[in-house]
């Protein structure tokens, strides 16, 4: 499946940047108010102690100048801290209005993410499911298959038997000559699937008396899981075997079933027109 991906992801991190930059300047402006509530107390502090400690006759008018001086500050401080207190609170509230910003496209991304999780459960679910439904019809066709091979050898005439003793001559002996000769040393293209989108496609070949049908899951650009819903093998169904070596080895150019080699051709063709054009039925 595709991931997960934000649309106003670049807004979201504008704001982000700005709510930190709003909280720089309000930390900033509580700090200048903290200083000035410090120096206020100082002077206070100051005052206090002078106060307690009468000067002498003649260290009055120097005494009185510094309290005025002490008061002068302190009053000089207030204005200060009154001013400070203003711009604090000012950047508290550009702070807290960066902050609600940021929160909405959060919320945003949220419930998006939510929704892209529940598509992509259902997706899924689809995907296995129609999986199911294949090797269900192939076993559908596997059980039609045994009442034909049921009912051909309850034929009555020497002509039924005739036809499965050249039928078993084909795929033992001369089948192998007539069918296997040319298809040993076949090799395929090269695999290119970084561009298909996930999902499931559908393939089949036929090299007569041989023929197969799959279905071929994509998922990030590389084979999944691969279905054979239908395959009139003869005596080749040991072939199946050469789809596990495509899935790990990701190309069809592996080495076919021994016993089974025209099958497990045919089994690759399939493969091979499911994914060149892709055939898609399902998927995201």
């Amino acid at each position: 499946m595709k991931r997960f991906a934000f649309g106003l992801e670049k807004v979201l991190g504008l704001r982000r940047h700005r709510e930190r930059e709003t909280e720089t300047a309000l930390g900033k402006a509580v700090g200048a108010l903290t200083a000035l509530e410090q120096r206020i107390n100082s002077a206070a502090a100051e005052r206090a102690r002078v106060s307690a400690h009468p000067p002498e006759a003649r260290d009055i008018p120097a005494f009185d100048r510094y309290i005025l001086r002490l008061e002068h500050e302190k009053a000089a401080f207030l204005q200060e801290k009154a001013r400070a207190e203003q711009k604090a609170e000012e950047a508290r509230q550009v702070y807290l209005e960066a902050a609600r910003d940021r929160k909405i496209i959060d919320k945003v991304k949220e419930r998006r993410r939510g929704e892209y999780c529940k598509r992509t459960a259902r997706e899924e679910t689809k995907i296995l499911d129609d999986l199911a439904s294949s090797a269900k019809i192939r076993a559908g066709g596997e059980a039609q298959q045994g009442v034909i091979a049921k009912n051909a050898n309850n034929t009555k005439g020497g002509g039924g038997g005739i036809m499965r003793g050249l039928m078993v001559l084909l795929f033992t002996g001369l089948g192998a000559g007539l069918f296997g000769a040319g298809q040993k040393e076949k090799t395929f293209a090269p695999l290119d699937l970084s561009g298909l989108p996930n999902g499931i496609y559908k393939g089949s070949s036929e090299n007569w008396p041989v023929a197969a049908d799959v279905d071929v899951l994509i998922q990030e650009g590389a084979i999944a899981r691969v279905v054979i819903t239908r395959h009139r093998e003869g005596l080749g169904e040991k072939a199946e075997a050469v789809a596990e070596r495509v899935i790990a080895s990701q190309s069809l150019n592996v080495d076919a079933v021994s016993g089974a080699t025209l099958s497990s051709i045919t089994i690759l063709q399939a493969i091979e027109s499911a994914l060149k054009p892709p055939k898609r039925l399902s998927g995201s």
